[in-house]
């Protein structure tokens, strides 16, 4: 039913994902965090996300100013799997999902992610 429906739409947008990060390798955690989210959003922000990442005492949280499926992720939420999918190998980092298309003080949207640290 809907349920598996929407799973196979999560796993086709992780194979997607992957398939787009395939020529990025992943850095070794032997290269401090914050070397590792410079280059993960730098690579972001070449796929048009407008990303940026903050330090915060619970642990750095990555934020997307532009989400290039604004308009149809309500419809298709399976679609932030595949971000999740892309700042987890961008970052060499767990990372968690917190605000999707959240609205800041200024009335403009953003998604959060935080990376978890271990």
């Amino acid at each position: 039913g809907d349920e598996q429906y929407q799973q196979s739409l999560e796993i086709f947008a992780v194979s997607i994902a992957r398939k787009a990060t395939e020529d990025f390798s992943e850095l070794p955690h032997s290269i401090p965090l914050t070397q590792r989210l410079v280059t993960a959003i730098n690579a972001l922000n070449q796929l048009n996300y407008q990303a940026r990442w903050e330090a915060h005492r619970s642990g750095p949280l990555i934020f997307f100013s532009r989400c290039p499926y604004q308009k149809i992720i309500h419809q298709h939420p399976e679609l932030c799997q595949m971000d999740l999918f892309l700042i987890r190998k961008m970052s060499s980092s767990l990372v968690e999902q917190t605000h999707r298309l959240a609205k800041d003080p200024s009335g403009a949207s953003y998604c959060r992610f935080r990376v978890i640290q271990k």
